[in-house]
């Protein structure tokens, strides 16, 4: 066997594996299905323009995201801002609400107020970083639509709550665990942050500072346009075959590919196993990203809303060009 480990998946966890195992005296080879690494992660150039955008995760926390946090220092990668919002749009019940009456009409704010005391007073009882599946914690274990429900006949909070799900999770409020959504309440500080108040720090040159930084640290052997088909395990050692129908040997395998393709992957795990139930299950996120160069945009817009096709857009960059916006 030419390799100790297989990493499957060459996206920033696989990397950073990849990378503690070649610094551990590991013969380490990554398996990416894509013909890049990154992941969901995708630092490209946008169109025919001089402009780089982030095509997958843009944004981050450095004091509750300590993973990256490390990363960053370990490198010295410099980090910046996305732009403040200075315009604010925001459309509820159909129509779109006066800057004063944002984010909900004046007269249903103390509704709101209620039920976002009630996220957070949920949220004291969730440690950011621990356990989650404690019996004490089970009865938060439901849709985060149900936790909130009370509060949601009216009109207004009940769109803006849907809206704030959406945007922070991807999904519609109904497909998040509310123990999921509590967690990160707690890791704020046991605060809602707000869409205009947003984690905005992302990468100065982009997601692919970082995953080159990994890439190129502890000499892992890489494999792109490998997309693995199964893994199998014959005793002592491992075999990754991939679609085209190579068979890569190891002692070891590392499975850091999202959730929601294992599914495409044969594993080795018993019918009864929790991961393959969770792999059948998938992640709750399913947001698309859409970019568009736009004209007479205005400066620093960030615009939200519940009902139509988007749920949260805001500028990104300005040139001559055009404004670049994210939704």
């Amino acid at each position: 066997m030419h390799h100790d480990v297989l990493v499957i998946g060459g996206g920033i966890a696989g990397l950073t594996a990849a990378r503690d195992l070649a610094h551990g005296g590991y013969r380490v080879l990554v398996l990416e299905a894509r013909d890049r690494l990154g992941g969901r992660t995708w630092w490209k150039r946008f169109g025919d323009t001089d402009h780089h955008t982030e095509m997958g995760g843009t944004w981050f926390d450095e004091g509750t995201q300590l993973n990256i946090a490390r990363e960053i220092q370990r490198y010295s990668l410099p980090t910046v801002l996305s732009p403040a919002g200075q315009e604010f749009r925001v459309s509820l019940g159909g129509r779109s609400l006066a800057r004063h009456d944002q984010p909900v009409p004046l007269d249903v704010r103390p509704d709101l107020d209620k039920a976002l005391d009630h996220i957070v007073d949920q949220s004291r009882r969730v440690t950011f970083g621990s356990d989650l599946d404690s019996p004490d914690l089970h009865d938060l274990d439901i849709p985060f639509s149900e936790l909130v429900a009370p509060f949601s006949d009216q009109l207004y909070v009940g769109e803006y709550l849907s809206m704030w799900a959406a945007f922070a999770f991807g999904c519609d409020p109904s497909e998040v665990s509310a123990l999921q959504v509590l967690t990160w309440v707690a890791g704020y500080d046991n605060t809602t942050w707000t869409l205009d108040d947003a984690p905005a720090t992302k990468f100065a040159q982009g997601t692919a500072s970082l995953v080159e930084a990994l890439a190129q640290d502890g000499g892992a052997e890489i494999g792109l346009s490998a997309p693995v088909a199964s893994i199998v395990d014959a005793g002592d050692h491992v075999m990754g075959i991939t679609t085209g129908g190579e068979t890569h040997k190891a002692r070891f395998a590392l499975l850091a590919t999202p959730v929601n393709t294992w599914e495409d992957i044969g594993l080795p795990l018993p019918a009864d196993s929790p991961k393959r139930a969770f792999a059948a299950e998938g992640l709750a996120g399913h947001a698309a990203k859409l970019h568009a160069l736009v004209d007479d945009v205005p400066e620093f817009l960030m615009a939200s809303g519940w009902g139509g096709p988007l749920c949260w857009v805001s500028e990104q960059a300005n040139s001559t060009e055009a404004g670049c916006w994210w939704a």
